[in-house]
């Protein structure tokens, strides 16, 4: 009985196989070749299943690495100050270690008149690069595959929670000291069932010298540069009008006296690091004067103020902040002042 035809192929292909067949066998080094072959496919299937977790992890890396990098070289650039004018210098005959409350200028930010509000680049500056960011990322993502898009969307969160905690740095809180130094002389507390904070009446004379000593605490996770207080420039009358700015570091938040404190100048304080002032100023022309008492207080009118806003910088980033103080400073004004 004759084989079918696919019979007689199969015998044909494995009698032509036989006949080419090495009379020694197999070469040695092919064998080990054929039988690493497994050990082959399973290390090639691991690293293929590693890979696209690794393109996304390092995608993702490199982005967060240039959008902190693009965060450093704005603040290293310091793209605006607060202001142009942060205080003179004292005379070059008065010696630097010496408190003058006669000194103007030193630590006193002043905006210019062309730009009445100090700059806040450090609420705007951190989300504009975070946008632009975000437009070039989403490019990334439509033009590319899974991995990007993977990658693009872990870039704009990381871009965006750089910008929100940049932006929203707290700056300086009140610290722990508050002490009159000059020109409040009269202090009153509220009465035991009442509710406000204390108040301290200035007594200087119109024009003369006020000052207050407080200390200023970092509360955020970045250092902050200390930049200045910033007075606007009102008339002679109005009130509070600081003068000048003095410091003294302390990391304790304690507060020496005046007869320690420095001029001013620039200082980066540390997070929880505390930095006292003695802020200088001057009574406006109406103030009542060094004859004011308790009994007038019912009397005359007054100018008060419980806030002193303090010119800042994160990352050289800057912006302004107000530092709310535990007392209430209250200027009696003369009746018979004409003053504008």
């Amino acid at each position: 009985m004759s084989g079918t035809p696919g019979q007689s192929f199969e015998g044909a292909l494995r009698g032509m196989l036989e006949a080419r067949r090495p009379l020694d066998g197999a070469p040695a080094e092919l064998r080990e070749q054929i039988l690493l072959i497994p050990e082959q496919v399973r290390a090639d299937g691991a690293h293929r299943s590693l890979r696209p977790t690794a393109r996304i992890l390092g995608a993702a890396a490199g982005l967060a690495a240039a959008a902190a990098i693009a965060f450093l070289m704005v603040g290293a650039l310091a793209i605006r100050p607060v202001a142009p004018d942060v205080g003179g210098s004292p005379p070059p005959d008065v010696p630097l270690a010496t408190f003058d409350p006669a000194i103007e200028g030193p630590g006193i930010v002043t905006p210019p008149d062309d730009y009445p509000p100090p700059s806040e680049s450090l609420t705007v500056v951190p989300w504009a690069i975070a946008g632009v960011g975000g437009v070039l990322l989403a490019v990334v993502a439509l033009t590319g595959g899974r991995v990007r898009r993977i990658a693009a969307v872990a870039g704009v969160a990381v871009l965006a929670t750089a910008a929100h905690a940049l932006s929203s740095h707290p700056g300086f809180e009140m610290g722990n000291s508050i002490g009159p130094r000059m020109g409040l002389d009269v202090r009153v507390e509220p009465p035991p069932a009442g509710e406000g904070p204390d108040v301290w009446y200035l007594t200087a004379e119109p024009g003369g010298p006020v000052v207050l000593a407080f200390d200023v605490r970092n509360p955020g996770p970045l250092p902050i540069r200390l930049l200045g207080v910033v007075q606007g420039k009102g008339p002679v009358s109005s009130f509070p009008r600081w003068t000048a700015v003095w410091l003294h570091e302390d990391a304790n938040g304690g507060m020496p006296g005046e007869e320690e404190a420095m001029p001013f100048r620039p200082l980066e304080v540390p997070p929880d690091g505390h930095v006292v002032l003695y802020l200088v100023g001057r009574a406006g022309s109406c103030a009542f004067g060094p004859s004011f008492r308790l009994d007038d207080a019912g009397t005359g009118a007054f100018a008060s103020s419980r806030h002193v806003r303090i010119a800042y910088a994160v990352l050289g980033l800057s912006s302004v902040g107000e530092v709310e103080l535990p007392v209430t400073l209250a200027q009696p004004q003369s009746e018979e002042c004409l003053g504008a």
